[in-house]
């Protein structure tokens, strides 16, 4: 039931969760401890693993959310990856790919 649970939240794009447009989450195996259950996820963004993206759904017995600890405190920006053709060089050592942050112009 805490899986479903934390699914449930995760599909309502609670705002607590930081849910951004392009995450994707990896769900851990759920520990419980007496009658509450914790479902640890890991987040993706674009495939790539979110350092410090981290979060858990605590439930109890019956699957109603409890509580919910969530490492990120805002969305991961977007970025667009450039590849590099051969026979191009860098002042750099050549990179496979290069990121480049979009940044709002607030």
């Amino acid at each position: 039931m805490a899986g479903k649970a934390a699914d449930a939240l995760i599909q309502s794009r609670a705002p607590e969760l930081e849910i951004g447009k392009h995450d994707g989450f990896v769900a851990q195996k759920i520990l419980t401890s007496g009658d509450l259950n914790y479902a640890p996820y890991e987040r993706t963004f674009r495939g790539l693993p979110v350092v410090g993206g981290d979060f858990v759904v605590v439930t109890d017995d019956e699957g109603h959310v409890l509580n919910t600890s969530v490492a990120q405190t805002s969305e991961v920006h977007d970025f667009k990856l450039h590849r590099r053709g051969k026979g191009q060089t860098t002042r750099r050592r050549r990179p496979e790919c290069e990121l480049e942050p979009e940044l709002d112009a607030d």
